[in-house]
Formats: structure tokens, sequence, C-alpha cells
């Protein structure tokens, strides 16, 4: 799921190779879902980052232990 999710964020799409394993893992109803969830999530944090909506100061710690790639 993580590889996944990571790939689509960083490649826009998964690889046909992540989602076979993951499709045969979960089926065609939770690969859906899956697959949703990460975009939504991709066109939020897409969003806000465009017009520039700051992190709360409650979360800052959650990107200091976590940082994302870049």
């Amino acid at each position: 799921m993580l590889r996944l999710a990571r790939e689509m964020t960083t490649n826009i799409a998964g690889s046909r190779e992540t989602f076979a394993e993951l499709h045969a893992a979960l089926g065609d109803e939770l690969t859906t879902e899956l697959v949703l969830d990460i975009a939504y999530y991709n066109m939020v944090v897409r969003y806000l980052e465009t017009i520039e909506v700051d992190v709360e100061p409650s979360y800052e710690t959650y990107l200091e232990r976590f940082p994302l790639p870049g």
C-alpha cells in the first residue's frame, strides 16, 4: 500500500507491478478504494500547496519526525 502511495505521489501513477500485487491481495473493491483515497489525498495536498495554506503549528512536530521526501 505504501509503495503504491509513493509511486502515485511521485510519478502520478503506480506501476503495473505494484497495482497487480495489491489487486491480487485486495480485490476490485478495496483496490479501487485505495487508489481513490491516495488520489484524493494527493489532490488536496497539491491544492493546499498551490494556494499556500500553511501547516498548523500543532502538526509541525509530525513533519519534523516524518519529513516529506524531496
